[in-house]
């Protein structure tokens, strides 16, 4: 049975709401943006290339690393735009992000809304200063934008949207779609990020068959078309720049590792797969971060519902508070590493930029339990998504998403620009993390009616 519809007075009342968040988020970030100053690689790159024309840096990127589109903008923002007017565009991108993720993982209530504009200002900022703001946030804010705007026409078609039918509008999308695939497939983590992304939505949607009960056939058709479309073409793209001469260049050139890390030729396979995981988890885990501490915190608010839940129905079963429990694991040894200080299971190398990674594990046993630990909370973690996510296709996004999250940080460790590009490679991670803290939440909710509807 269909629910009704909304009274239109209360349809447009929640409008008007939602575009006051929108506005205030809109302001709370222009505000973040008053102190920023140009620095680090933003003053180099505009000293070096003060001189120069449009066209000749468009050449010396495109011959030197392959970047003529994220670096590119970077190097807009600098001659052509005032750095004021950088802040209030830039400001703007941060409420698209939110007006998409909000659309494409949401059934666009408000709280939800309130929910994704407040993750994304708990966004560090100091991760945006690494290599300048501007350049930062072309590359990796700005990437993760042309991410979500490439697989729009998935979206609509998933959300069973009537735009196919209408030639404009798909020729429209399907343009949009294109500038966003042709930004993302230049940077290599979000290009591996969109394909991977495409290829697991590709093996879900063959593997179940139909996407929902009762769903048209032409719309899961439609879904699969734009799906196939978004891989293939974004897989062109990146091959296209992947042998450019500037991005050859960089894959071959030395530079860069004999100036941050050069004992990194000599790290084995196992050994860069080690630093890329102990850095990853040192962050997320052993340092403080409020995001990852937000979504432990939902998963125990499930795992809190599924207790009370198994008292409620009177189940005797230790397996069953076993499995309702699994929840809280991750968020008490959150809260046991920091009690015990995190500083003693992680070490701060020279050439890291002062990012943690857990230490030798074979030369001191207090990294051997760091390591222990941080394993233990992945499993858990993994277990509470899978028994405590009722929702089967919420569970898959989550879980598609955190596998994305792992490997766009994991891939980053065979390189040594883990180590040049510091936290600003966590990008991606963090705003899957909101979209996993999103989601989570509508669990909670939804499980919470149901228990009330009982």
């Amino acid at each position: 049975m269909k629910k009704p519809c909304p009274h239109p007075f209360k349809r447009k009342q929640n409008i008007q709401y939602t575009i006051y968040v929108y506005s205030f988020f809109f302001i709370l970030i222009l505000l973040r943006h008053f102190d920023m100053q140009i620095i680090s690689d933003d003053r180099v790159n505009i000293a070096n290339h003060a001189e120069w024309t449009f066209r000749q840096i468009f050449e010396w990127r495109y011959t030197f690393n392959g970047r003529i589109f994220t670096d590119m903008a970077a190097e807009f923002f600098y001659f052509y735009v005032p750095f004021w007017l950088w802040k209030a565009v830039d400001s703007l991108v941060y409420v698209g992000i939110a007006r998409l993720l909000v659309f494409y993982f949401s059934e666009e209530k408000l709280w939800q809304t309130i929910t994704v504009c407040s993750l994304i200002l708990l966004f560090p900022r100091d991760y945006l200063s690494s290599a300048g703001y501007i350049a930062t946030t072309t590359n990796y804010i700005y990437t993760f934008f042309a991410v979500l705007i490439a697989v729009l026409p998935i979206v609509l078609a998933l959300k069973e949207y009537p735009v196919f039918s209408d030639k404009k509008k798909v020729v429209g999308i399907s343009i949009l779609a294109l500038f966003g695939l042709l930004y993302a497939t230049n940077h290599d983590q979000y290009a591996m990020v969109l394909m991977g992304g495409c290829f697991l939505m590709l093996c879900y949607l063959l593997y179940e068959k139909k996407i929902e009960k009762g769903r048209k056939d032409h719309f899961r058709k439609e879904v699969l078309l734009c799906l196939w479309a978004t891989l293939i073409i974004s897989v062109i793209l990146y091959l296209w720049q992947w042998n450019m001469p500037g991005h050859i260049n960089r894959m071959t050139s030395t530079e860069e590792r004999d100036l941050y890390l050069p004992a990194f030729a000599d790290w084995s396979l196992l050994k860069k797969i080690y630093h890329g995981y102990s850095s990853t988890v040192a962050v997320l885990f052993f340092k403080t971060n409020v995001i990852m501490f937000m979504f432990l915190i939902v998963l125990s608010l499930l795992s809190v519902k599924a207790i009370l839940q198994a008292k409620q129905e009177m189940i005797t079963s230790k397996k069953q508070y076993i499995s309702a429990s699994i929840g809280c694991f991750p968020l008490i040894l959150q809260l046991l590493i920091w009690a015990l200080g995190y500083k003693h299971f992680v070490v701060y190398y020279d050439y890291a930029f002062k990012m943690p990674e857990i230490g030798p594990f074979l030369k001191n046993t207090k990294y051997l339990i760091a390591l222990a630990l941080s394993v233990i909370m992945i499993l858990s973690i993994v277990f509470a998504i899978v028994l405590l996510v009722r929702n089967r296709i919420r569970t898959s996004i989550i879980g598609m998403l955190l596998f994305l999250a792992a490997g766009s940080r994991e891939m980053m460790g065979l390189s040594p620009t883990i180590y040049a590009s510091g936290y600003r490679t966590f990008t991606f991670f963090l705003f899957a993390i909101m979209v996993c803290i999103l989601l989570g939440l509508q669990e909670v909710v939804e499980q919470l009616e149901i228990s009330y509807n009982k």
